[in-house]
């Protein structure tokens, strides 16, 4: 998984202001890569839904936040393990959020599909890291 570059980032957040926050450093990290941001869960299903019948490309980075309205994060992993392997073998997800606790923690090991954990705000050394341990970091120009 080591050798791949971010073309397509997914965040999943119910707070534009944190929306706006992450891309800015998706950007501030020189990844050119694509940013699509979602705010609620059913409609990062209905994008994931639309990359696995091939109308958008699949993202190779998820970005989830935990806690939001209505469906949270956990809510989106539950659907998530039921979709295509084809499609989730190939995304790296990792959920963050403002207010990390024991049982978040916790919970998240529960799930293989995540990849990390990380705290908000996300940071340019936090995404490079994301990037280091999960995709080929590629020297930008």
């Amino acid at each position: 998984m080591g050798n791949r570059k971010i073309n397509n980032v997914l965040i999943i957040d119910d707070n534009e202001i944190d929306q706006f926050i992450t891309q800015s450093v998706i950007k501030l990290a020189k990844c050119d890569a694509e940013v699509h941001s979602v705010s609620n869960v059913n409609e990062a299903l209905y994008f994931l839904q639309k990359g696995l019948n091939g109308e958008i490309p699949i993202p190779e980075l998820i970005l989830l936040d935990i806690h939001m309205p209505v469906l949270n994060g956990w809510n989106f992993l539950t659907e998530y393990q039921k979709l295509s392997h084809a499609l989730t073998d190939k995304i790296v997800l990792v959920m963050f959020s403002s207010s990390i606790n024991k049982n978040d923690r916790k919970q998240a090991a529960n799930f293989q599909e995540i990849a990390d954990f990380i705290e908000k705000p996300i940071t340019v050394d936090k995404f490079n890291k994301i990037e280091k341990e999960n995709f080929h970091k590629y020297e930008y120009v």
